[in-house]
């Protein structure tokens, strides 16, 4: 029996997940921390909106990133179908949360979610190192 080097292979739908889940906790700790940093200023509701999409952003970008890496060959569409989701889970919320209204605004923004992760994701595949001839 021989077994490869490196652990399980990591699939499409594992790396979908991975993504899923690594967006989910990526959000939840950059909410965390602006959240934290508005508590300390002196208008503390001025600025909820900016650090709502700077929070969506960066969890765009790292998760896209390191969900790319993660799959390896192939990982830009696991990364950018997990995006996809993590928008649509967004979405939903905001029609629950503003009772079926939902601002032009928030749709671009999450149009640029998406494109923010499937940029991050396109930087952050794994490419083949050329060799050099001596």
């Amino acid at each position: 029996m021989s077994r490869k080097r490196g652990g399980a292979k990591k699939t499409c739908a594992r790396a979908l997940v991975f993504g899923i889940v690594f967006a989910t906790a990526v959000f939840f700790v950059t909410a965390f921390v602006l959240a934290i940093i508005l508590s300390k200023t002196e208008n503390p509701t001025g600025h909820v909106g900016l650090c709502g999409m700077v929070s969506l952003f960066v969890t765009a970008a790292v998760s896209g990133f390191v969900t790319s890496r993660y799959k390896g060959e192939g990982g830009v569409l696991p990364a950018v179908l997990s995006a996809l989701f993590f928008a649509l889970v967004m979405l939903l919320i905001g029609l629950i949360c503003s009772k079926g209204k939902l601002p032009f605004i928030n749709v671009i923004n999450l149009v640029s979610f998406m494109i923010i992760g499937t940029l991050s994701a396109m930087l952050g595949r794994k490419r083949e190192r050329k060799r050099r001839r001596k």
